[in-house]
């Protein structure tokens, strides 16, 4: 096969893309898929390069085969926002992102985005269970947010008019400050990795946070479930979240919290030390093993040491699968 009739083939992919949903049609087999797959591979934009990195290509070619190697690749985990963003028609024209993003009441791509950043944090923190999006939370969070002028962490005129069914729900605000810009926002997990930086406010060794409202933004996020002697249904580890963003400003609540005397729920008053782990770079979370019968921790530990090595032959990197884990 020459050059030419290979690279027609990775292009024809195209048939089987489709630019509104920013994905391969599945229906038509995984042989359709694979090929869909490879020609967003090769017209991949590129918004995803830093600063002054450009993309480049190298083809081998022997016997009829031909080898196309593209690096930066696109990165290995993407979220809707971000296909639609690179993956554009022949005459350039994307897809509009802001429309199919938000077409259902809420920001679907920024809640994929911002969940699976949460829960990597939750891993690294030894946290039993990921967050669960709650799809009507998230739809009644923008419709607030969207009734807002000019929200601020410290007059928020949302807290008040919350739906009973998420009154208690712990929350966590974002606006962002010059340089970050309202495409950053949209595009990344600055509000994220923000709230994740009031780590620093918070103290492992005695549970507590200076001042605690910093603090616990950082606690929300990796809070595990473990209560003490209590009447509220058996702790289970297992939250809810849900993001809204408009304009340079994020709101996240989460699922129950500690309030009206719940002594699992996040950022319950009291439990810190019991549900707040350092991250796995910093202390083994050992005693999983017997909570769980395998060591969490050790997985993050071990597949980032695979996948730097995977990363040098190129090669996508690899995901943890916790129920092959037990098994093993």
């Amino acid at each position: 096969m020459s050059t030419d009739a290979a690279t027609q083939r990775w292009r024809d992919g195209q048939t089987y893309w489709d630019y509104d949903t920013g994905e391969a049609d599945r229906t038509l087999g995984a042989d359709a898929v694979r090929r869909a797959e490879e020609f967003r591979t090769m017209i991949w934009k590129g918004t995803n390069l830093k600063e002054g990195e450009t993309r480049g290509v190298g083809f081998g070619f022997h016997c009829g085969t031909v080898l196309a190697w593209y690096c930066p690749n696109r990165p290995a985990k993407t979220n809707l926002r971000e296909t639609l963003l690179n993956v554009c028609r022949e005459d350039g024209s994307c897809a509009d992102s802001e429309y199919i993003c938000t077409k259902d009441g809420y920001d679907s791509c920024y809640n994929e985005m911002a969940l699976a950043a949460h829960n990597e944090k939750r891993t690294q923190h030894c946290a039993p269970e990921p967050f669960t999006l709650d799809v009507t939370m998230a739809k009644a969070l923008q419709a607030l947010l969207n009734e807002s002028q000019q929200p601020t962490a410290t007059n928020n005129p949302n807290a008040k008019k919350r739906p009973v069914a998420y009154e208690n729900c712990h929350e966590n605000f974002y606006a962002a400050i010059a340089p970050t810009t309202e495409a950053q926002v949209r595009e990344t997990n600055v509000a994220t990795e923000d709230w994740y930086g009031s780590k620093a406010r918070y103290d492992f060794e005695t549970g507590r946070g200076t001042p605690p409202y910093v603090a616990g933004q950082f606690t929300a996020m990796v809070w595990k479930g473990v209560g003490g002697a209590t009447t509220d249904p058996k702790p289970d580890g297992k939250f809810t979240v849900a993001f809204a963003r408009r304009f340079d400003s994020v709101i996240a609540w989460y699922c129950p919290s500690g309030a009206n005397g719940k002594e699992w729920g996040i950022n319950a008053s009291g439990f810190a030390k019991k549900n707040v782990a350092r991250s796995s770079c910093e202390k083994k979370c050992i005693d999983d093993l017997a909570n769980d019968g395998f060591l969490k921790c050790y997985q993050t530990d071990a597949a980032k040491e695979h996948n730097a090595r995977r990363k040098e032959h190129l090669v996508d990197p690899l995901e943890i699968d916790y129920d092959r884990a037990k098994e093993a």
